[in-house]
Order: C-alpha cells, then structure tokens, then sequence
C-alpha cells in the first residue's frame, strides 16, 4: 500500500470505507457495479456542484472527503486497535481501514 491509496473517506464526522461512504451517499448498487467509487463520487460532485479535487473549498458534512493511507494511524504496536470503518449500519460495517 502507498501513502497516497484512497483508503476511506470523511463524510458527516465518520470515517467510512468506500462501500459504506456509497450507502450513506444511497447510490444504488446497479451503479456500482458498472463503475468505480471514484467515478460514482465525481459524478456526484459533479451533479452537485462540488469542486471535489479541492478538498478546501467544501466541508465533509456536504460531500465525502478523501482519506489517504498515509492519514491512518499505523497500529504496528500491542494494544494498538486498528481504525475501521465507523458505519454501524452498513454490510462493510468494522472493516479495517488498512
């Protein structure tokens, strides 16, 4: 894995991975099957008028924002917990994040 892998995103203060981000997004699984989590979500931004390359210039509540690996705490030492993904009502729900 490199620093720079999408491996989850922010979106309404939780830290969601890709399959979660899309069912708190209710976009529909026919959807997802035909295309990537990043094509569906700058399709949306898109739609929405949300400039999404520039995670500044709109707030996590509004839109999903990137988290990178590099963003991840690394949990290499004992007693360390692993962060996963923070949707309790999602099929991925508690999917560690890296």
């Amino acid at each position: 894995m490199h620093a720079t892998d999408i491996v989850a995103y922010t979106y309404r203060a939780e830290t969601l991975c890709p399959g979660c981000t899309l069912d708190a997004l209710n976009v529909p699984h026919s959807l997802r099957a035909e295309q990537s989590v990043e094509s569906i979500l700058e399709m949306l931004a898109d739609a929405q008028g949300v400039n999404w390359q520039d995670a500044h210039s709109f707030d996590s509540d509004d839109f999903p924002k990137v988290v990178f690996a590099d963003q991840i705490e690394d949990c290499g030492t004992e007693g360390c917990t692993p962060e996963s993904c923070g949707n309790a009502t999602c099929d991925n729900c508690g999917e560690e994040l890296i």
